[in-house]
C-alpha cells in the first residue's frame, strides 16, 4: 500500500516437507498438494518476500504472533530477521475500537460490516486488513 492505494501484492506457498496437521488444512483450507505443486523452500520465500517489502513498513495485525513465528523459522533456517519497521495494527483498533471481547481481525471486520472472503490466509488477511484499516480511517 503506497498513499494509502494498494499497489501490488505478494503471495507465496512455503513447502515444509512434511506434512501439514489436520487442524491447520481445516483452518486455512491449504492442502499439503498444494505445498508440494505451488510451494517454495523457506529460503526462497523470505528472500522473495524481504525483496517485494524493500525497506517498506510492514504493517501486521497482531504482530507479536506473527513475529514470533517468523522468528523461530529465520532462527530455524539461519536466516537474519529482516529489519523493516513493524507497525501493529491491533494497537491501532484497540485504540479506535474499544469494549470487544476479543479483537480477532474477524470479529472487527464483521462490527465495520466488512465482508469475510476467506480467512486465515495471509493475502486474504492482507486483504481484510487493508478494508478494516482503510473503514476506520473514513472518520
Amino acid at each position: 500500500v503506497i498513499n494509502g492505494k494498494a499497489e501490488d501484492e505478494f503471495q507465496v506457498f512455503v513447502n515444509i516437507n512434511e506434512l501439514l496437521p489436520k487442524d491447520i488444512v481445516k483452518l486455512t483450507g491449504i492442502t499439503d498438494e498444494m505445498l508440494q505443486e505451488k510451494g517454495v523452500s523457506f529460503q526462497k520465500a523470505i528472500h522473495d518476500m524481504s525483496e517485494f517489502v524493500s525497506d517498506m513498513n510492514v504493517v501486521i495485525y497482531n504482530a507479536s504472533f506473527d513475529c514470533a513465528f517468523l522468528e523461530n523459522a529465520y532462527r530455524k533456517y539461519r536466516i537474519s530477521m529482516m529489519e523493516n519497521h513493524i507497525v501493529d495494527a491491533l494497537a491501532f483498533v484497540r485504540r479506535r475500537l474499544r469494549g470487544f471481547e476479543d479483537y480477532k481481525l474477524a470479529t472487527v471486520a464483521g462490527y465495520l460490516d466488512i465482508k469475510i472472503v476467506e480467512q486465515h490466509r495471509a493475502l486474504s488477511d492482507c486483504h481484510l486488513l487493508y478494508d478494516v484499516l482503510s473503514k476506520l480511517n473514513e472518520n
